[in-house]
């Protein structure tokens, strides 16, 4: 969308929308910011969360994102979960109202299988849709329908399987040490050359753990260092 940079607001809670929307606002470049964000997911208690893909529900907590971020329109909006209690293509449906009312840009849709992304797909144009994926392991056929169709696949959790595997396979730590950088590095690296149709994202609460993300996008793997990782996946 020829933003220079994205923010991922992807908590519901209205305190983080609130501090990202402060952000934007101090930013010279703030209205370049592709800003995405989800609902019909919300926190029902101190460690309770459920879902609720009413369009009523999703509508709501729309118009409380716009407020908190001090926008007229969000540029990406997710179904954050299916709802069992709602049709899929009415949840879907209603965010197609919402893209046609101009309050979004763009439809996205998370934690779908093959099945419901056909279902959305016959309710509205899909512009993205968030998945766990990580080197170790993901919907693969999820993954090449949408590279068939050209639409982006964010994956979430991209170094999942690590602490289950990865981190203490000798193959994997010996490939990082020669190319003088970290074992997450090459993991992300391997995701991004699997396909031009997926992004990963990945949560950070050191400088060093979000700037891996980013340089592995300079690093270029070899057929013989990805069969290593695939091989990790395999195991």
């Amino acid at each position: 969308m020829g933003c220079r940079s994205c923010l991922h607001d992807g908590r519901p809670g209205s305190a983080q929308r609130t501090v990202v929307g402060e952000v934007l606002a101090s930013r010279r470049d703030g209205g370049s910011v592709l800003v995405a964000t989800k609902g019909g997911h919300l926190r029902a208690g101190p460690a309770e969360w459920r879902n609720d893909a009413r369009p009523a529900a999703l509508r709501a907590d729309l118009e409380a994102g716009l407020r908190a971020l001090g926008r007229e329109t969000v540029d990406l909006y997710f179904l954050h979960w299916p709802d069992p209690g709602v049709p899929f293509a009415e949840s879907v449906g209603a965010l197609g109202e919402m893209r046609t009312e101009g309050k979004i840009r763009a439809v996205g849709i998370s934690n779908v299988d093959p099945a419901l992304f056909a279902v959305a797909r016959a309710v509205a144009p899909v512009d993205a849709v968030e998945n766990p994926y990580s080197a170790l392991g993901g919907d693969d056929a999820l993954l090449g329908e949408c590279e068939r169709l050209g639409i982006p696949f964010l994956a979430y959790s991209p170094l999942r399987g690590w602490d289950a595997g990865a981190a203490s396979s000798r193959p994997l730590l010996d490939l990082a040490a020669r190319r003088g950088v970290s074992p997450q590095q090459v993991l992300f690296a391997r995701l991004l050359h699997r396909s031009g149709a997926l992004l990963p994202i990945s949560g950070a609460g050191r400088p060093e753990t979000a700037a891996d993300p980013a340089s592995a996008a300079r690093l270029s793997l070899s057929s013989e260092e990805m069969r290593i990782v695939d091989a990790i996946k395999a195991a």
